[in-house]
């Protein structure tokens, strides 16, 4: 008799560990997922979420459970961004469906394996560099820069030939 209520008890442990277990599938999801972010100008820097992780490409492990901003900055200030933007995984689907159907309390929903990033690559468009324009020489005359004429300033002179302010009407 003691072996029988032994042997319940195994299993009902099992049956219980086994229900947490497919309940909780995020559980056992790492916390990041690796993102291949690709610039367009190869020399561009590439940050994530503001700290530098590399230049041209890189591939950046990033966490699951957030939104994260990305910019690729070449060194003559042009800038290209992108977002990466989260979604709920197979997994956490796994742990919704788990949870409604053994009735087991969701514990995968509170872990980042819950979730997913948008995408796994991200490719960021740097606007290209301005190019100089040439001027034929007849345009360079006309876009060099005048002397700037500026006009003689004449000496204001009263016309009465004594200084404003030192009228009669005014005691010194």
């Amino acid at each position: 008799m003691k072996l029988f209520k032994r042997s319940v008890w195994v299993r009902s442990l099992a049956v219980i560990l086994a229900a947490i277990q497919v309940s909780s599938c995020s559980l056992f999801v790492s916390s990041t997922e690796p993102v291949v972010i690709n610039a367009s100008d190869p020399s561009a820097q590439i940050s994530v979420d503001g700290a530098p992780v590399g230049i041209g490409t890189v591939t950046q492990d990033l966490k699951r459970n957030r939104g994260h901003a990305v910019m690729a900055k070449t060194s003559d200030n042009r800038a290209g961004t992108a977002t990466i933007g989260t979604k709920i995984s197979t997994t956490g689907v796994l742990d919704i469906v788990g949870g409604c159907l053994i009735l087991v309390p969701f514990l995968g929903v509170m872990s980042p394996g819950f979730w997913s990033l948008d995408t796994d690559q991200v490719a960021i468009a740097v606007p290209p560099a301005p190019t100089p324009v040439a001027l034929s020489p007849a345009q360079s005359d006309t876009a060099r820069p005048q002397p700037s004429l500026k006009p003689a300033v004449a000496a204001a002179v009263n016309p009465a030939g004594a200084d404003q302010w030192n009228s009669s009407d005014h005691p010194q």
